[in-house]
């Protein structure tokens, strides 16, 4: 029996970035977004794929409106002139359920687009 994927051919960019945002928060509690872009950077330097700085910021932007994450204002600096105010994501109390429920569906969308690929390889190569 095939299963109706709702028109989705392969998983979208910025649900990829938000598995790999949850993964970051979790192992890095205290980040601020350029901070998040370098890690996010590092992960994937290997592959050749830089993620551009407004989806990862649009991918915080909705963990934080699925109420996965929220933001906390602090100034950085060392001295009066140099303070500059850095936004930090953190993990909400209902994280831990919300990121589980989050992770089941993307892995579903994951061994979908897997299969497709491994389909046309298969086909093609």
């Amino acid at each position: 029996m095939a299963i109706k994927r709702g028109g989705r051919f392969l998983i979208k960019q910025r649900e990829y970035l938000k598995l790999y945002l949850l993964k970051i928060m979790e192992e890095n509690p205290h980040l601020y977004g350029t901070q998040i872009h370098e890690k996010l950077k590092e992960e994937f330097h290997p592959l050749g794929y830089t993620p551009s700085e407004s989806e990862i910021y649009k991918s915080l932007y909705e963990l934080t409106d699925k109420g996965i994450l929220y933001r906390v204002k602090q100034l950085r600096g060392q001295t009066e002139g140099e303070f500059q105010e850095v936004v930090y994501y953190r993990l909400t109390s209902k994280a831990p359920e919300l990121v589980e429920q989050y992770r089941k569906q993307v892995k579903e969308d994951l061994e979908f687009g897997k299969a497709l690929i491994a389909k046309a390889i298969s086909d093609h190569y």
